[in-house]
């Protein structure tokens, strides 16, 4: 069986994979330093990839096709956050960089400067015993923060959103702005 990088969570010490995708970073200055800052476990993710096409038809007739263009793409992933820590709230609010030793966490904070841009990346094994990976050039998360009661593990919602890096500020490029999926085997 394939094994994932480690650490997985926080207090992660064990090769222990908690939910579907197990394995999750925000990387901080992905072309000079990339420090990679785990998120801990996030359960019930999902990885998206989205694409609106306009068609264009000729003025024959009878009508027919004479082109197809792509319009706009995306890339998403949102999921449960289950480790509640400030860095997974940073990133989840967007006060300040993932980085910050700060345990205060205030919303609105800097009005989603550039600063908070990471890139993103999560890792699972699908049940062909492959590994999957998300990752995506530049991103940021967008949405609620919660912290519910309970006295079992409880769970931030997550939604990240990959922006367009057609500049390759953070490795992206014209032909591959937002990130890429990347399956270790084509399975048969």
């Amino acid at each position: 069986m394939p094994a994932l990088p480690s650490p997985v969570g926080y207090d992660s010490t064990d090769n222990i994979y908690l939910g579907d995708w197990s394995y999750a970073v925000a990387i901080v200055d992905p072309t000079s330093a990339a420090t990679r800052l785990s998120l801990g476990a996030i359960t019930e993710g999902v990885a998206r990839s989205g694409r609106e096409d306009a068609t264009i038809l000729n003025t024959t007739f009878p009508r027919t096709i004479a082109a197809i263009f792509t319009v706009q793409s995306s890339m998403q992933f949102v999921g449960q956050g289950m480790e509640l820590r400030p860095r997974l709230a940073h990133f989840a609010v967007g006060d300040e960089r993932l980085d910050s030793s700060s345990q205060y966490v205030y919303p609105g904070g800097t009005c989603a400067s550039d600063a908070i841009d990471v890139s993103f990346e999560a890792q699972r094994i699908n049940c062909a015993q492959d590994i999957i990976v998300v990752h995506f050039w530049k991103a940021r998360c967008s949405g609620v923060f919660e912290v519910p009661s309970g006295d079992n593990a409880v769970s931030t919602p997550l939604e990240i959103n990959a922006l367009s890096d057609t500049a390759g500020a953070f490795g992206g490029s014209q032909s591959h702005p937002y990130g890429y999926f990347y399956f270790t085997s084509l399975g048969t």
